[in-house]
Protein backbone atom coordinates (compact mmCIF):
# COMPACT_ATOMS: atom_id res chain seq x y z
CA UNK A 1 0.00 0.00 0.00
CA UNK A 2 3.04 2.75 0.22
CA UNK A 3 4.21 1.94 -3.11
CA UNK A 4 0.38 3.21 -4.81
CA UNK A 5 1.30 6.69 -4.69
CA UNK A 6 4.65 6.14 -6.43
CA UNK A 7 2.71 3.73 -8.93
CA UNK A 8 0.36 5.87 -9.60
CA UNK A 9 2.73 8.89 -10.81
CA UNK A 10 4.25 7.14 -13.38
CA UNK A 11 0.94 6.32 -14.81
CA UNK A 12 0.03 9.96 -15.39
CA UNK A 13 3.59 10.56 -17.16
CA UNK A 14 2.76 7.83 -19.65
CA UNK A 15 -0.81 9.26 -20.01
CA UNK A 16 1.12 12.40 -20.83
CA UNK A 17 3.93 10.98 -23.11
CA UNK A 18 1.75 9.60 -24.94
CA UNK A 19 -0.58 12.56 -25.75
CA UNK A 20 2.37 13.82 -27.09
CA UNK A 21 3.30 11.47 -29.69
CA UNK A 22 0.06 12.13 -31.24
CA UNK A 23 0.37 15.67 -32.06
CA UNK A 24 0.15 17.32 -35.68
CA UNK A 25 1.48 19.81 -37.40
CA UNK A 26 0.73 22.92 -40.02
CA UNK A 27 3.40 25.37 -41.52
CA UNK A 28 2.28 28.92 -42.11
CA UNK A 29 3.89 29.68 -46.06
CA UNK A 30 5.29 33.16 -45.99
CA UNK A 31 5.30 33.87 -50.25
CA UNK A 32 4.44 37.11 -52.08
CA UNK A 33 6.83 38.75 -54.81
CA UNK A 34 8.52 41.41 -56.08
CA UNK A 35 7.81 42.93 -59.16
CA UNK A 36 9.99 45.46 -61.21
CA UNK A 37 8.79 48.75 -62.41
CA UNK A 38 6.25 48.81 -65.36
CA UNK A 39 7.66 49.92 -68.54
CA UNK A 40 5.88 50.94 -71.42
CA UNK A 41 7.29 51.51 -75.21
CA UNK A 42 5.74 53.11 -78.60
CA UNK A 43 6.36 55.67 -80.73
CA UNK A 44 5.62 59.82 -80.34
CA UNK A 45 2.75 60.69 -82.35
CA UNK A 46 1.80 57.83 -84.63
CA UNK A 47 3.31 54.52 -84.74
CA UNK A 48 4.61 55.13 -88.89
CA UNK A 49 6.69 56.63 -90.80
CA UNK A 50 4.69 58.26 -94.08
CA UNK A 51 6.75 59.10 -97.16
CA UNK A 52 2.85 60.24 -99.23
CA UNK A 53 2.81 60.23 -102.42
CA UNK A 54 5.98 59.75 -104.58
CA UNK A 55 4.94 60.23 -108.50
CA UNK A 56 6.50 57.18 -110.72
CA UNK A 57 8.20 60.02 -113.11
CA UNK A 58 10.37 60.84 -110.02
CA UNK A 59 11.96 58.08 -109.41
CA UNK A 60 15.87 57.71 -110.19
CA UNK A 61 16.67 55.43 -112.54
CA UNK A 62 19.56 53.47 -110.16
CA UNK A 63 17.60 53.54 -107.24
CA UNK A 64 15.27 56.50 -105.33
CA UNK A 65 16.75 57.53 -101.28
CA UNK A 66 14.08 59.09 -99.63
CA UNK A 67 15.24 61.98 -97.03
CA UNK A 68 16.06 60.54 -93.69
CA UNK A 69 13.03 60.49 -91.08
CA UNK A 70 13.48 60.42 -87.21
CA UNK A 71 10.44 58.92 -85.36
CA UNK A 72 11.31 58.81 -81.75
CA UNK A 73 11.20 55.46 -79.87
CA UNK A 74 9.59 56.29 -76.02
CA UNK A 75 10.60 54.57 -73.27
CA UNK A 76 8.49 55.18 -69.90
CA UNK A 77 9.21 53.42 -66.46
CA UNK A 78 8.08 53.91 -63.09
CA UNK A 79 10.96 54.00 -61.69
CA UNK A 80 14.81 53.40 -62.62
CA UNK A 81 15.14 50.24 -64.31
CA UNK A 82 17.37 47.60 -66.16
CA UNK A 83 15.88 47.25 -69.93
CA UNK A 84 16.72 46.46 -73.56
CA UNK A 85 15.11 46.26 -76.50
CA UNK A 86 15.40 44.34 -79.69
CA UNK A 87 13.86 44.88 -83.37
CA UNK A 88 11.98 42.26 -85.48
CA UNK A 89 11.05 42.79 -89.30
CA UNK A 90 7.91 41.49 -90.05
CA UNK A 91 8.41 41.85 -94.23
CA UNK A 92 11.53 39.02 -93.54
CA UNK A 93 13.44 38.01 -96.97
CA UNK A 94 11.50 41.32 -99.17
CA UNK A 95 14.49 44.00 -98.79
CA UNK A 96 16.97 44.68 -101.10
CA UNK A 97 20.20 43.38 -99.93
CA UNK A 98 23.35 45.70 -99.77
CA UNK A 99 25.13 42.96 -102.37
CA UNK A 100 22.04 42.79 -104.71
CA UNK A 101 22.29 46.76 -104.84
CA UNK A 102 25.97 46.82 -105.72
CA UNK A 103 25.57 44.11 -107.99
CA UNK A 104 22.56 46.01 -109.92
CA UNK A 105 24.40 49.67 -109.41
CA UNK A 106 22.06 50.86 -107.69
CA UNK A 107 22.40 53.77 -104.48
CA UNK A 108 22.48 52.53 -100.39
CA UNK A 109 21.75 54.67 -97.65
CA UNK A 110 24.33 55.20 -95.14
CA UNK A 111 24.86 52.20 -92.66
CA UNK A 112 27.69 52.75 -90.22
CA UNK A 113 30.91 51.09 -91.47
CA UNK A 114 31.62 49.16 -87.34
CA UNK A 115 28.90 50.19 -85.08
CA UNK A 116 27.39 47.06 -85.13
CA UNK A 117 26.08 45.13 -87.97
CA UNK A 118 24.45 46.50 -91.06
CA UNK A 119 20.70 45.25 -91.99
CA UNK A 120 18.31 45.74 -94.92
CA UNK A 121 14.96 45.64 -93.92
CA UNK A 122 12.20 44.96 -96.04
CA UNK A 123 9.84 47.06 -97.89
CA UNK A 124 7.08 44.50 -99.31
CA UNK A 125 7.11 43.01 -102.69
CA UNK A 126 4.57 43.95 -105.62
CA UNK A 127 4.10 41.44 -108.15
CA UNK A 128 6.74 39.51 -106.90
CA UNK A 129 9.45 41.97 -107.04
CA UNK A 130 10.96 43.70 -104.05
CA UNK A 131 10.03 47.31 -103.27
CA UNK A 132 13.21 48.33 -101.85
CA UNK A 133 15.11 48.22 -98.18
CA UNK A 134 14.79 50.61 -95.32
CA UNK A 135 18.56 51.20 -92.94
CA UNK A 136 17.24 52.23 -89.76
CA UNK A 137 19.85 53.43 -87.51
CA UNK A 138 19.98 55.17 -83.88
CA UNK A 139 21.17 58.25 -83.62
CA UNK A 140 22.47 58.93 -79.63
CA UNK A 141 23.59 62.31 -80.59
CA UNK A 142 19.63 63.09 -80.82
CA UNK A 143 18.86 60.68 -78.16
CA UNK A 144 18.05 61.65 -74.37
CA UNK A 145 17.73 59.42 -71.14
CA UNK A 146 16.60 60.25 -68.37
CA UNK A 147 15.73 63.51 -69.94
CA UNK A 148 19.51 64.84 -70.71
CA UNK A 149 21.78 64.20 -73.47
CA UNK A 150 24.01 61.49 -73.29
CA UNK A 151 27.43 61.92 -72.19
CA UNK A 152 30.30 59.69 -70.52
CA UNK A 153 28.79 56.99 -68.48
CA UNK A 154 25.40 57.16 -70.30
CA UNK A 155 25.57 56.00 -74.01
CA UNK A 156 23.60 54.14 -76.35
CA UNK A 157 25.08 50.45 -76.33
CA UNK A 158 24.76 47.10 -78.04
CA UNK A 159 25.78 43.17 -77.52
CA UNK A 160 24.31 40.27 -79.34
CA UNK A 161 20.77 39.45 -77.77
CA UNK A 162 20.89 37.51 -74.37
CA UNK A 163 24.19 37.91 -73.97
CA UNK A 164 25.34 38.60 -70.16
CA UNK A 165 28.81 40.17 -72.13
CA UNK A 166 29.65 43.53 -71.60
CA UNK A 167 28.79 46.23 -73.72
CA UNK A 168 31.42 46.06 -77.38
CA UNK A 169 29.44 48.86 -79.24
CA UNK A 170 28.90 52.34 -77.76
CA UNK A 171 28.18 55.58 -77.94
CA UNK A 172 27.38 58.90 -77.09
CA UNK A 173 27.50 60.56 -80.86
CA UNK A 174 28.12 57.91 -83.65
CA UNK A 175 24.91 56.53 -85.23
CA UNK A 176 24.49 52.75 -84.31
CA UNK A 177 23.12 49.96 -86.62
CA UNK A 178 19.92 48.56 -86.04
CA UNK A 179 19.82 44.96 -86.70
CA UNK A 180 18.22 41.35 -85.71
CA UNK A 181 20.54 39.99 -84.27
CA UNK A 182 21.80 42.84 -81.66
CA UNK A 183 20.05 44.21 -78.30
CA UNK A 184 20.67 47.75 -77.22
CA UNK A 185 20.36 49.28 -73.94
CA UNK A 186 21.73 52.25 -71.85
CA UNK A 187 24.94 53.23 -69.87
CA UNK A 188 28.56 52.37 -70.05
CA UNK A 189 30.41 49.48 -71.74
CA UNK A 190 31.11 47.62 -68.32
CA UNK A 191 27.32 47.15 -67.79
CA UNK A 192 23.82 49.41 -68.32
CA UNK A 193 22.43 51.17 -65.92
CA UNK A 194 18.37 51.68 -64.65
CA UNK A 195 17.01 54.11 -66.75
CA UNK A 196 13.54 56.13 -66.17
CA UNK A 197 12.45 57.59 -69.67
CA UNK A 198 14.66 57.41 -72.69
CA UNK A 199 13.69 59.44 -76.22
CA UNK A 200 15.71 57.30 -78.63
CA UNK A 201 16.07 58.82 -81.71
CA UNK A 202 16.08 56.92 -84.74
CA UNK A 203 17.14 57.39 -88.37
CA UNK A 204 15.13 55.77 -91.19
CA UNK A 205 16.08 55.75 -94.26
CA UNK A 206 14.44 54.15 -97.58
CA UNK A 207 15.78 52.58 -101.10
CA UNK A 208 12.93 52.12 -103.43
CA UNK A 209 14.20 49.73 -106.37
CA UNK A 210 15.30 50.79 -109.94
CA UNK A 211 11.93 51.97 -111.72
CA UNK A 212 12.91 49.48 -114.65
CA UNK A 213 12.19 47.20 -112.24
CA UNK A 214 8.59 47.63 -110.76
CA UNK A 215 5.48 47.74 -112.18
CA UNK A 216 4.04 51.46 -113.47
CA UNK A 217 0.21 51.02 -114.29
CA UNK A 218 -0.83 50.41 -110.30
CA UNK A 219 0.05 51.66 -107.34
CA UNK A 220 2.81 50.27 -105.48
CA UNK A 221 2.69 50.25 -101.53
CA UNK A 222 5.95 50.92 -99.50
CA UNK A 223 4.98 48.47 -97.09
CA UNK A 224 8.06 48.44 -94.50
CA UNK A 225 6.95 46.65 -90.86
CA UNK A 226 9.43 46.65 -87.62
CA UNK A 227 8.43 45.56 -84.21
CA UNK A 228 10.24 46.70 -81.17
CA UNK A 229 10.31 44.82 -77.79
CA UNK A 230 11.44 45.47 -74.59
CA UNK A 231 12.97 43.33 -72.22
CA UNK A 232 13.94 43.48 -68.51
CA UNK A 233 17.48 42.72 -67.92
Amino acid sequence: MKNLPHLCACLALTAVSGAQANTTQTSLIVGGQITPPACSVGFDGASGVDFGAIPFRTLDPDGTLLAEQHPRLEIVCGGPTLVAFTAQDNRTNSAITHQEAIAAGMKWPYQHPSNAAPHAWGLGRIDGVKVGAVTLLIRPQATLVNGNPLAGNMQILARAAGSSAAWPVHSTQESINLNLVDEYSFGSPAAAAPITTASVSLGVLPLLNKPAALPSAKEIPIDGSVTFTLRYL
